[in-house]
């Protein structure tokens, strides 16, 4: 998760929308889009409660929404936790939005197929292990290990955890804005975009030119748009 509740702020700080390329939500509302997470619940409770902080010091009577543009597990020590907190603990007030992220992809993956293991483990996905409880002796050859953990982790994740991982949306557009986790491929039309380019692609949308919707990526800011 990067940035802050106050970066953006200042990056749409007395700006105009035709500066901003002419980019606007719907009327009235409110666009809170928070970044990767991975296994930080500490950091994720910290930006909720500025979240509400800040919707009510606009009032709160508007509509507003959380745009999680995902990557929630992995890396740090509470992706379960994280999971919980999302399911168990939403922004009152808000709707929620959750997207899949490319490290989601690769755990429903492993679950599956437990051969990707050592992929997934090399970024992270070692700590989501982990926090699920899951283990398995490292005396093992490597498909025999991984294959282990994977059937422990069927058994270990909870049915609803699954069902968030395997209900999170791609996409989401709030008027003029498209938000997805990693990026879009340039030069492709939006309805036409590869699912995978929209998990996976890592360069930046704002080095092609200007289309006539702008990309809301998890890797720019954490803030809100009104």
């Amino acid at each position: 998760m990067r940035g802050s509740l106050s970066s953006l702020k200042r990056f749409f700080s007395g700006t105009s929308a035709s500066s901003q390329g002419g980019f606007r939500v719907p009327e009235g509302q409110r666009v809170y889009a928070i970044g990767d997470i991975h296994g930080r619940a500490d950091l994720l409770t910290e930006l909720h409660s500025q979240i509400l902080d800040d919707h009510q010091a606009a009032g709160g009577g508007n509509s507003a929404v959380a745009v999680y543009l995902g990557d929630y597990i992995d890396r740090g020590t509470e992706s379960r936790k994280v999971i919980d907190l999302l399911l168990d603990e939403p922004l009152a007030g808000l709707e929620s939005v959750h997207l899949k992220g490319n490290h989601e992809e690769a755990m429903l993956r492993f679950l599956e197929h437990p051969a990707i293991g050592p992929q997934w483990f090399g970024f992270g996905g070692e700590a989501t292990v982990m926090s699920y409880g899951a283990k398995a002796p490292r005396s093992l050859d490597d498909k025999a290990y991984y294959a282990e953990l994977s059937d422990q982790m069927r058994a270990c994740v909870p049915s609803r955890h699954k069902a968030f991982l395997e209900g999170l949306k791609l996409q989401y557009r709030a008027g003029d804005y498209l938000f997805v986790h990693a990026g879009i491929r340039p030069g492709c039309p939006l309805e036409e975009q590869d699912p995978d380019d929209l998990l996976w692609i890592l360069r930046r949308v704002f080095e092609f030119p200007r289309r006539s919707r702008c990309d809301g990526r998890s890797r720019t800011y954490t803030d809100s748009a009104s």
